[in-house]
């Protein structure tokens, strides 16, 4: 039809009290001017959006490139991404319909934008995300489209009353309907008694009409077979159920806009909340394509046209004024008639809103994933590559992926919603939630923890210890590389000592030169025993070597209000940085544990933050599950724990030894009671033979090494985005395996541990109370108390004593190696040694050195078959505790007792095994009993 008619047939429709609005909108139609053709020439009157159009305008051109990579380059998030882009089209569409919004004084002009179909129940998210819209369009002739669920209602009423013009999507009943009129009218109350205009805010309910035929017909049709009466639905029933509702609806309009509480709002300037018909476009060929457009004119209403309907009614479509008040007995006869065929219009209404939420959010997932997929296009230089093969690949396929969509889980997880593990509000053991905004955390630590390193670098410090726990440790580890401490291309290096062997802490103090050294204290669990206890040690030799504020010289990490900081107070350490005490140790290291010993050791943490930032965008809770790469590793760890095969096996490349053995750390600690362990490094530690659940391979720029798992970093301090990735994984993962991965005992091992050590002191110096069911050649085995087993003194009853412990493991289960053992290189060769010896005969040896790491990898066995080798050494020369009546020796032999006492408790069977004065012929020794 020539423009002229067009514009005539809806003039016509406008006159009868019905706007038609656009069921469209993208960036072609206002870069080619069709859409300001229409408003000018064809009396267009708004237009609306959803997820689906949107998916459709941003596909299928390349017009949002440009603007796409901007905000790729940038820290947006993928709903910040998408927001922008539909932000831009939406905010051009309003300055487009303005004068019609102006010349109609607010009656017409609209711009519909749809909040998050995911937050369909959601009302607070929903408030939220509509306020926001709503600031960013900023334009009066905007509407934010809230579906009318239970849980739409209250925030369509609350964004009402601020003033926010609100399109109710999404009903499919008068019930439903009715709810969100009541909404509109209650906001309207609101604001009158609030003394706030009423007239400047607009409402639309939207009544979606096609979907409502095609689920009765298809209901209807299978009831045309007669019963043995002889009766059927007559056929008139089909296609009318659609009609019957809009006209049921419309009426209860009218009735409602007659009430005297409407004209006391109307008389205040209120505008009425039309009735807009949706879902126009007839989905059976048969049915007349205005079938939902001409029967439905009517004063005060709306219809929402897609170009293939406003072409038919162009063409055909008839203006018939108040056609919509026609038939309403007949619209009640319909839903009696419909009632005896058996159709139960209330649940087939809740059906639809149902499919209707999915036909929202499986387009919003598709432009979602599109997003995500350009957005690493244009970063696929400086981002870690990631492949899941085999059974990896398996473990996260389309069913287990939409379990965690209807779970909630991505959202749940940023929301710190610790009930997705414990089913309360808080984590059992810690009373803590965890959170999961690493990058976040590392952002806002960043600036000081930087300002500080300079001021170290430029001083004269050339080496840096770091005294700390295995947490702490660990944390460093992944994003340094220590070394002995000393400076490297004018950088300080770095040492680590997370150890009480007497051997080690001597070495340490050989090799430091106090006038330029720095100690960092940290402790990221627990109460800090050990790093205290390094603390003290050092400080005091720092006071002997002739420095006159030996606190000076000391920075302090630790919680909020620990006894680590206390003591740092106390001491006049240089500074003090406090963590923020909810989040366990093994999630800290994007905190000052990780980054200040990277920063003060020239390490980019920049970069190490932005790769945080970058995967923590691609694991939010808005990027859908089928590409979140934090949610499809959970599976995979979850299904790797189900398997009940073997450890988690992390193959690192040189330079990701750290990574890996941090991953091991997390790994294992949280995920262990379910039954996963990890284990990595040289090959001597890893199991020579048996099973592995998962293999992840490891590499920075080059291919990695086979795997199930693949990662490729591009460089170094991408390790940042492996934290992050990691630690959504591990939630995950725990989140389906029913374990707390907040569970720290670290407090409770070190209160145990001074009991213990006092104790002790009661006994003179007696650490073990026991005698060894075995004894040779300086090598003493030790049982349980409760094991009642004679002794005996000779090889035999070593090998049968540690081929009995590691049989209890089941040939495929854990056997954890708890070295307290000196360093050494000789030391290093024999334990890995040990380890292809103890996977030789079936099991899956994790070997880990000190507290308390032992305790997790022992807690992996958890329910099932496993056991642990506890390694300790007698110390020729002890080193003194300042204030105490022990020294490092006793230290150490106490923490490897209590290791002991808790793998016990949780029911792993153990041995220890001294090894005496020369700890490498003893390794030697066990090695010989177990080939």
């Amino acid at each position: 039809m020539e423009e002229r008619g067009e514009a005539e047939r809806f003039g016509e429709l406008l006159r009868a009290g019905q706007s038609y609005w656009l069921d469209n909108l993208s960036r072609a139609m206002l870069r080619d001017g069709s859409l300001a053709r229409r408003v000018e020439h064809e009396g267009l009157r708004g237009v609306t959006s959803n997820p689906a159009i949107f998916e459709k305008a941003i596909t299928s051109t390349d017009l949002y490139d440009e603007q796409l990579e901007r905000l790729a380059g940038s820290a947006a998030s993928l709903r910040e991404i998408y927001e922008a882009l539909v932000v831009a089209d939406v905010r051009d569409a309003c300055d487009l319909l303005r004068p019609v919004w102006q010349e109609s004084d607010g009656v017409d002009g609209y711009v519909s934008l749809e909040v998050s179909p995911r937050r369909m129940h959601d009302t607070a998210g929903s408030i939220e995300e509509g306020r926001r819209l709503w600031a960013a369009v900023d334009r009066p002739n905007l509407m934010i489209k809230i579906p009318g669920t239970p849980a739409g209602v209250p925030a369509i009423e609350e964004l009402l009353f601020e003033g926010v013009n609100v399109n109710v999507t999404l009903l499919f009943s008068v019930a439903a309907y009715r709810d969100v009129a009541d909404a509109h009218e209650r906001a309207l109350r609101r604001r009158h008694e609030a003394g706030r205009p009423l007239g400047s805010v607009a409402s639309v309910a939207s009544f979606f009409l096609s979907r409502i035929d095609v689920l009765v017909d298809s209901l209807l049709s299978q009831r045309l077979v007669p019963d043995r009466h002889g009766a059927g639905p007559a056929p008139s029933l089909f296609g009318a159920a659609a009609l019957a509702s809009a006209r049921r609806a419309y009426r209860h309009f009218e009735e409602r806009t007659a009430s005297d509480g409407w004209r006391t709002l109307a008389g205040g300037g209120a505008r009425p909340q039309r009735l807009l018909w949706a879902s126009t476009s007839t989905k059976n060929p048969l049915y007349d394509p205005v079938r939902y457009v001409t029967p439905l004119v009517g004063p005060d209403t709306v219809n929402t046209l897609p170009e293939s309907t406003i072409e038919a009614f162009a063409r055909s479509g008839e203006v018939r004024p108040g056609a919509i008040r026609d038939g309403r007995k007949e619209a009640d006869e319909v839903f009696e008639r419909l009632a005896e065929a058996g159709i139960d219009m209330d649940a087939v209404c809740a059906r639809l809103v149902d499919e209707g939420a999915v036909k929202f959010i499986e387009p919003f997932d598709r432009l979602l994933e599109t997003l995500l997929e350009r957005r690493r296009e244009f970063l696929r230089e400086s981002r870690t590559r990631v492949r899941l093969e085999g059974s990896a690949a398996e473990a996260a396929d389309a069913a287990r992926l939409a379990a965690l969509a209807e779970r909630r889980t991505g959202v749940r997880l940023a929301a710190a919603d610790a009930s997705l593990w414990t089913g309360e509000s808080g984590s059992e053991e810690s009373g803590r939630a965890i959170r999961l905004d690493a990058a976040e955390r590392a952002t806002g630590a960043l600036p000081a923890l930087l300002d500080f390193a300079r001021e170290i670098r430029e001083s004269d410090v050339e080496q840096v210890v770091l005294l700390a726990d295995g947490d702490a440790a660990a944390a460093a580890r992944a994003f340094a590389a220590p070394g002995r401490g000393r400076a490297i291309d004018g950088r300080p290096g770095l040492r680590v000592l997370a150890s009480a062997n007497p051997a080690a802490v001597r070495e340490a103090s050989e090799q430091v030169e106090f006038g330029r050294t720095l100690f960092v204290v940290a402790s990221a669990s627990g109460d800090g025993l050990l790093p205290r206890a390094l603390a003290r040690y050092f400080l005091a030799r720092a006071a002997r070597c002739g420095e006159r504020a030996p606190g000076a010289r000391f920075v302090a990490i630790g919680r909020a209000d620990s006894p680590l900081l206390r003591e740092a107070e106390q001491a006049e350490f240089l500074r003090r940085f406090e963590v923020g005490g909810n989040v366990t140790g093994r999630f800290a290291a994007l905190d000052a544990f990780g980054l200040l010993p990277a920063a003060l050791t020239g390490v980019n943490v920049e970069d190490v933050v932005a790769a945080a930032r970058d995967v923590a965008l691609e694991c939010g809770p808005d990027v859908p599950e089928a590409v979140n790469p934090g949610l499809r590793l959970g599976l995979v760890l979850a299904a790797a724990a189900e398997s009940g095969r073997g450890p988690l096996e992390i193959l690192p490349a040189p330079g990701l030894e750290g990574l890996a053995a941090w991953i091991e750390r997390l790994v294992t600690g949280s995920l262990g009671p379910a039954g996963l362990a990890a284990t990595c490094g040289p090959v001597g530690r890893r199991p020579a033979a048996g099973p592995v659940s998962v293999s992840v391979a490891l590499a920075v720029g080059g291919e990695p090494a086979a795997g199930t798992i693949r990662a490729r970093l591009p460089r170094r301090e991408a390790a940042g985005g492996e934290i992050v990735r990691w630690h959504h994984a591990v939630a995950v993962a725990a989140s389906l395996l029913g374990v707390d991965p907040l569970r720290d005992p670290a407090a409770a091992r070190d209160r145990a541990v001074e009991a213990m050590l006092a104790a002790v002191e009661a006994r003179d110096g007696t650490t073990e109370t026991r005698r060894p069911a075995a004894a040779v050649d300086g090598v003493e085995l030790y049982r349980p108390e409760s094991d009642t087993g004679e002794d005996r003194t000779d090889e035999a009853s070593i090998a049968s004593l540690l081929r009995g412990l590691i049989s209890a493991s089941g040939g495929t289960g854990v056997t954890t190696l708890a070295a307290f053992l000196p360093p050494g290189e000789g030391v290093e060769r024999r334990l890995s040694d040990l380890c292809a010896a103890v996977a030789g005969r079936g099991a899956a040896p994790l070997l880990h050195h000190g507290e308390p790491a032992v305790v997790a990898a022992g807690a992996a066995a958890r329910g099932e078959p496993g056991c642990a080798l506890v390694l300790t050494a007698a110390a020729a020369d002890d080193v003194p505790l300042p204030d105490a009546t022990y020294g490092f020796a006793q230290l150490e032999r106490t923490l490897a007792a209590r290791a002991e006492e808790e793998l016990r408790e949780g029911g792993i069977r153990v041995l220890r095994a001294d090894l005496g004065w020369y700890p490498e012929e003893g390794l030697e020794a066990l090695i010989a009993a177990l080939a």
